[in-house]
């Protein structure tokens, strides 16, 4: 699933998505999107798919990363988080429903809670209070998706509508880990993730948040795995690691951001100097043969 955090995946082009990655999915990001190029801008070209020209699904993350990421920019209440956007220094403030409004707007076909993605390490209490948060926030992105995201949407949703994830958090606590899917399963969501994972953390713990998590998850819907896609990441969950019990592999693989790539051969990552800028970021999605089926307005999405 390479990213396309404004619409576009850098240094390739739509057809080059299809035609070479052989890319389903796409990720983009609500709180980058909708600073630039702004709602406006992709409402009046009709929505994401046709601003970025590419007609297969795509997921927008909700901008809960960026709770995390933008850390010394932003501030927490219940109304929800706000930051002082890293282009201007401009109050920019993001609440569970403008997070949905935004995804609709877009027209995502996935479209992710809003949440508060907590630090690593954090005290329990900390992120108890945060799994709390996230909670009562989950609770208002289905209400206000139920109530209002067909009004925004830019296709004909007859058929189809936007499908809406949930985020489990809880960072490296068992017991909180349990909670928070539970509380998600509760309320009801098209698919799981499990985020709060790729924050920092060693990766026996991200293993750890997930085997903790997915037993609690309906094995009828997708279970995305937010933060990973290394390739021994890949090989772990794509051969059936029941373990972890994984759908959906995603997210974030940086390969390099300048002048360096990294060859991963198993385990072993070795730096190679290019002399040319490549991508900077891709990622990857990757079906179990076990995964659930998910068709979208915009192409399905097969096993």
């Amino acid at each position: 699933m390479p990213v396309g955090t404004q619409g576009m995946v850098k240094t390739l082009s739509p057809d080059e998505l299809v035609d070479i990655v052989d890319a389903k999915i796409i990720l983009g990001n609500t709180y980058h999107l909708n600073l630039r190029p702004g709602l406006d801008v992709i409402r009046e070209m009709g929505g994401l798919h046709k601003f970025s020209t590419w007609e297969k699904p795509i997921l927008t993350d909700s901008g809960g990363f960026q709770v995390w990421s933008l850390a010394k920019l932003r501030k927490i209440s219940e109304q929800g988080v706000e930051f002082a956007n890293h282009i201007d220094g401009a109050k920019t403030m993001l609440t569970p429903e403008l997070s949905m409004e935004i995804q609709a707007t877009i027209g995502s076909d996935i479209a992710m809670l809003f949440d508060e993605c907590p630090p690593y390490p954090c005290e329990k209490q900390y992120a108890a209070d945060s799994l709390a948060l996230t909670t009562r926030w989950a609770k208002r992105c289905k209400e206000w998706h139920q109530q209002n995201a067909n009004k925004h949407i830019p296709w004909d949703t007859s058929e189809q509508g936007q499908l809406i994830f949930g985020i489990v958090q809880g960072s490296t606590y068992a017991e909180l880990r349990e909670q928070s899917a539970r509380e998600l399963v509760d309320i009801g969501f098209d698919g799981y993730a499990v985020g709060g994972i790729s924050v920092g953390e060693p990766e026996h713990e991200m293993m750890r948040a997930i085997e903790n998590a997915v037993p609690f998850l309906p094995e009828d819907k997708p279970r995305y795995a937010m933060g990973l896609g290394t390739p021994p990441q890949m090989l772990r969950f794509s051969n059936g690691d029941t373990a972890n019990g994984v759908t959906i592999e995603a997210d974030i693989y940086q390969f390099t951001s300048g002048l360096f790539a990294k060859l991963s051969v198993l385990s072993e990552q070795i730096s190679i100097f290019l002399g040319t800028p490549v991508s900077k970021a891709s990622s990857f999605l990757v079906l179990s043969k076990a995964a659930p089926t998910l068709s979208f307005a915009n192409n399905p999405l097969e096993n």
